[in-house]
């Protein structure tokens, strides 16, 4: 029998295992219903190079309702000229770091079993890799991963999946700025356009200097 110590900020978990159990068997055994997610799906779908040392694993959060806030302008410029808030709850184990995420209520949507674990399938990692690029090697590494997905992605599930998910922010915006630089072709990006762009967006959070998109009506990095 094996003792296996996760000195989580919040709460600490010890398992115990007989037997060669794998890594992200015993990761995905933290908490109850947890998923792989960003950077750590990205591996299972073979959507980056990289070797992350940091392992996300999201658990999500009981629903507390639907935001009632009116979204405005200034609202959305003031969010997103602050840092993109990460998670706190971490340790270190067998040489990497392990992050857990307390992400929104879903229903664990678009949750896939991979390799005998849970992760979050190839639409829905690319939708929380938009939403939260910081957990997956920033937005150049997401646009790789949207250009390695192309011919694999279905633009009208992960469509489907942003409904569901109904994000006060237009997230959409950046998903199609996404799919266009990675030379998705025009009927997959029509499926996004038939979304409204009310607002102005952001690709990402606390940008120094951006360029702008007017189609999509989204800032970016400049140069990006």
């Amino acid at each position: 029998m094996a003792r296996h110590r996760f000195p989580l900020t919040y709460r600490p978990e010890i398992r115990y295992t007989w037997g060669d159990v794998p890594f992200y068997a015993l990761v995905n055994s933290l908490k109850p219903q947890s998923y792989f997610t960003h950077y750590t799906a990205f591996v299972f779908h073979e959507l980056t190079d990289q070797l992350p040392k940091t392992v996300y694993l999201n658990h999500e959060q009981y629903s507390s309702g639907t935001s009632t806030g009116q979204l405005t302008q200034d609202a959305i410029a003031r969010a997103f000229a602050r840092p993109q808030r990460q998670s706190s709850n971490r340790c270190e184990f067998d040489g990497r770091t392990i992050c857990v995420v307390n992400g929104r209520a879903t229903g664990r949507l678009g949750v896939i079993r991979m390799d005998d674990v849970d992760a979050t399938d190839l639409e829905r990692t690319l939708i929380d890799a938009t939403v939260r690029p910081s957990y997956c090697g920033g937005v150049a590494e997401v646009l790789r991963a949207y250009t390695t997905a192309r011919g694999r992605l279905s633009v009208n599930r992960l469509s489907a999946y942003l409904k569901q998910l109904a994000y006060v922010y237009p997230y959409h915006q950046a998903v199609g700025f996404y799919l266009e630089r990675a030379g998705f072709g025009q009927a997959q990006l029509d499926i996004l356009r038939q979304t409204p762009r009310d607002f102005d967006f952001y690709l990402a959070n606390a940008m120094k200097q951006t360029d702008y998109d007017e189609k999509w009506r989204l800032f970016y990095p400049k140069g990006f």
